[in-house]
């Protein structure tokens, strides 16, 4: 890496049974683990559902527990997509 050059990469998909808050960074942190990987992420960026971005028990307020200074964000692509779908739903001719 030369400079201030950024990657990103796909690290991996991991299973899980319960979509909870709790399960899905419970999950995320023993992959981390497993790989003796250092959990020391800068961002986070997901979907707005509760269980993902939620004030309480969600996977996004546990990471910022954790990692204080972490940047979250919601991702605009499914903001769009909710507001789209619902803007046609609402104006839809069809009956």
């Amino acid at each position: 890496m030369v400079g201030n050059d950024i990657k990103d990469y796909f690290l991996a998909l991991i299973p899980v049974g319960d979509a909870t808050g709790a399960a899905i960074f419970d999950h995320i942190i023993a992959f981390f683990d497993k790989y003796d990987v250092p959990y020391n992420c800068i961002g986070f960026a997901s979907d707005g559902t509760n269980s993902m971005m939620g004030v309480h028990n969600s996977l996004a307020s546990r990471m910022r527990e954790t990692i204080p200074h972490i940047f979250i964000m919601k991702c605009i692509c499914h903001s769009f997509h909710l507001c789209a779908s619902y803007t046609c739903e609402k104006t839809s001719t069809k009956k």
